[in-house]
Order: structure tokens, then sequence, then C-alpha cells
């Protein structure tokens, strides 16, 4: 997953990469590492999972998914704020 112009220090490009800590993305262009957060929660708990061959990149915590974590609003963060 790459991010056009979207990197806060530089505006560079940033790519979505994964290792034994977590979920994190990184500049191409000066090297910056950000921790991935779920626009919904604010929490650190972006996760990769396979299923069936496909990719899916969801938050533990809301329990969003792919394109519901593009959008403003997933209905489990909806719920859990009430």
């Amino acid at each position: 997953m790459i991010a056009l112009n979207t990197c806060p220090k530089c505006d560079g490009t940033l790519r979505l990469q994964t290792d034994a800590y977590g979920v994190f993305l990184t500049c191409l262009m000066c090297g910056a590492h950000i921790t991935a957060k779920c626009p919904h929660c604010d929490a650190s708990s972006i996760q990769f999972r396979l299923e069936g061959g496909s990719m899916f990149v969801e938050c533990r915590i809301c329990e969003c998914v792919n394109k519901e974590l593009a959008t403003e609003e997933c209905s489990r963060a909806a719920a859990l704020a009430s």
C-alpha cells in the first residue's frame, strides 16, 4: 500500500510495512518511520490478515477492514464511542 505526498516531514511517498514489532509507514524519500494508526479509534492496532489468497488490513480494536479504514466512520467505532 502506497500513499503519495503524505509524509508529514517532507511530503514524500509513504509505504505501508510490517515486521515483528507491528505495522508502520516508511517514507521513500526521507526514511521517516510513522506508526500506523486506525483513523477511527486512534490506536496503533493495525494488522495484516491473509485469507483465501487475499490480504486484509484491519484494526484489532474497532474491527474495521480495508475500505472501512479509508472512510470517516466504521459501524463498530460508532458503537464503541456511544
